[in-house]
């Protein structure tokens, strides 16, 4: 298998360290962001691995042009921001982010390091475009946002939706969390040297509108499943098991009813 002979890198370097870091960066509110011990749970019900939290990289001040933040090694340091020109949000350029995790990486011990967020996120120069989530595997850090996944992003009422006040239903909350948990495992995999899936529905798949993403499934297809196996070693039954009890418990009960069906045919 191609994918076994050119990862056998990033197996090593699982063995060594396994963990999953997060980074919160900037504020994430619990009346209106995915709640981050259940999102936790999920990432490290997926990957059958440990997720741990390090210091959040705290946002100073914010202008139409930058940000400045600071975090337990890092001081008033500036990251180039923008708002976008139709919904008037403020946007984070990834490259800036990148530049702080891959400092932050070197001093916490782990398999990847992934900032996450409530900003939206953009990539280089470019001026028409945002990131659901970036990765750079070779460094092994990557950022994902939430911001697209609040219905509340697309009100152009500028940072409304980040405003600590505004108190989403549980609805709200739980098609938040189904997002989030989805970019989370998406951005993650990339990490394990899988790229954008193009062989079955998969979590794995590309995407480059809200539309496009809701309508992935939150599962593996099994040419990713096994690339993931291969590096990983884990026990398939009690990860869907695992995957069942926490899809049941936040009622995700689309992917509840997956597992479910997919226990049948591997205990029958």
């Amino acid at each position: 298998m191609k994918y076994a002979s050119q990862s056998g890198h990033i197996k090593k370097r699982f063995q060594k360290n396994s963990n999953i870091l997060i980074v919160p960066i900037g504020p994430l509110n619990p009346s209106n962001s995915p709640n981050m011990n259940t999102l936790i749970n999920y990432i490290s019900n997926f990957y059958q691995t440990e997720v741990k939290v390090v210091s959040p990289i705290e946002i100073l001040t914010v202008t139409d042009n930058y940000i400045t933040i600071k975090s337990d090694q890092i001081d008033n340091y500036q990251i180039d921001c923008r708002r976008n020109s139709y919904f008037k949000q403020i946007q984070l350029n990834t490259m800036g982010i990148f530049k702080i995790l891959k400092k932050l990486i070197r001093t916490h011990p782990c398999f990847c390091m992934i900032g996450l967020t409530m900003y939206d996120l953009y990539s280089g120069e470019e001026s028409n475009n945002f990131l659901f989530g970036e990765a750079d595997c070779k460094s092994y850090v990557g950022i994902f946002s939430f911001s697209r996944y609040s219905d509340y992003f697309y009100n152009r009422i500028p940072d409304q939706f980040m405003d600590p006040s505004l108190v989403l239903s549980i609805e709200e909350m739980t098609k938040l969390l189904w997002r989030a948990c989805s970019v989370s495992v998406h951005e993650i995999g990339h990490m394990f040297g899988l790229e954008h899936c193009v062989y079955f529905q998969c979590v794995l798949n590309g995407s480059n509108s809200l539309q496009e993403s809701d309508s992935q499934p939150h599962y593996l297809c099994p040419v990713c499943l096994h690339k993931l196996y291969h590096l990983i070693g884990f026990e398939p039954v009690k990860r869907y098991k695992e995957l069942g009890e926490f899809y049941l418990n936040n009622a995700f009960m689309i992917e509840y009813d997956w597992v479910n069906n997919t226990l049948k045919k591997i205990e029958s």
